[in-house]
């Protein structure tokens, strides 16, 4: 159920991080090798009246600046590996800032672990200012459990979205998870026009959010345990493209500030979890 993807980004940096050290160290190598030429030859010829001679000692302390640079290229390599390994985003996903908020926002993926970070005034009104970790696609549902959202704003929020285009005025449904004031389903019904709001108070991260769209209806529901569903207020009617952007938004209702925010679940498809295995039956038994 957990969306997945690969990546060849670390592998053909990897791959680059081999050859690099293999030229790397062949070229020492090299350079050893006619140092030690260089040095027996000296010894046959007298310079100014006496030899000139390289030691073991003298040549250990001369390659030791190369085996220092060796070793910091090789370990930026692997830091700069891991890094895109964490950072990088499953197949088909993009991350995008709608509207330019002021800090740029960044998302994540890393065993079906998500983290989105968003600023941006907020997802409100005539036009949006958040992030985006998005894919194109023509599935109905999306679902996840937000896991934790930064307090940057009581009306910081994150959550699941359909959207009709990355243009801040654009049309959407949304169901996100706030710092201090519950659960939404959020819509706006058309381009530039303002937002509609359902609510329910006295929620908090962690809790499983789940859009559905039939045609042009949305739905919206919270639960907490991906099985059990509460719909939040009214279905909508948005006329909204097919296929539309479908993902994970976050704002922290604070131009100046990011929200990060974390999630599990996330799927364009729904199958309820499955259930835990029934406890085991004690009882008295009498051999018949």
């Amino acid at each position: 159920m957990q969306a997945t993807g690969t990546t060849h980004g670390p592998h053909l940096l990897f791959q680059s991080g081999v050859r690099f050290h293999s030229a790397l160290t062949a070229e020492i190598h090299s350079l050893r090798y006619r140092y030690m030429i260089y040095t027996f030859l000296s010894k046959l010829r007298p310079h100014g009246g006496r030899q000139l001679e390289v030691t073991r000692f003298s040549w250990k302390w001369a390659r030791l600046p190369s085996l220092v640079l060796l070793c910091m290229i090789l370990w930026l390599v692997c830091l700069l590996g891991i890094h895109v390994a964490a950072a990088a985003l499953p197949s088909g996903w993009t991350d995008v800032g709608i509207g330019s908020p002021g800090i740029a926002g960044s998302a994540s993926y890393a065993a079906g672990n998500w983290t989105v970070s968003g600023g941006g005034a907020d997802i409100w009104n005539s036009s949006d200012q958040f992030n985006f970790a998005c894919q194109t696609t023509t599935n109905d549902v999306i679902v996840a459990r937000v896991t934790s959202v930064q307090n940057r704003d009581g009306w910081a929020k994150s959550g699941v979205m359909f959207r009709d285009s990355t243009d801040p005025p654009a049309v959407f449904a949304d169901v996100v998870i706030t710092a201090a004031n519950g659960v939404a389903f959020q819509w706006r019904a058309s381009y530039g026009g303002q937002c509609g709001n359902s609510q329910v108070a006295g929620l908090y991260a962690p809790v499983w959010v789940k859009l559905v769209r039939a045609n042009n209806t949305f739905t919206a529901y919270y639960g907490p345990d991906g099985v059990d569903w509460t719909p939040i207020g009214a279905s909508q009617i948005i006329a909204m493209s097919n296929p539309q952007l479908a993902g994970l938004c976050a704002t922290a209702h604070n131009n100046s500030l990011l929200n990060a925010s974390a999630f599990t679940w996330v799927a364009l498809s729904y199958i309820a979890p499955a259930p835990p295995p029934p406890p085991p039956t004690f009882g008295v038994y009498r051999e018949l």
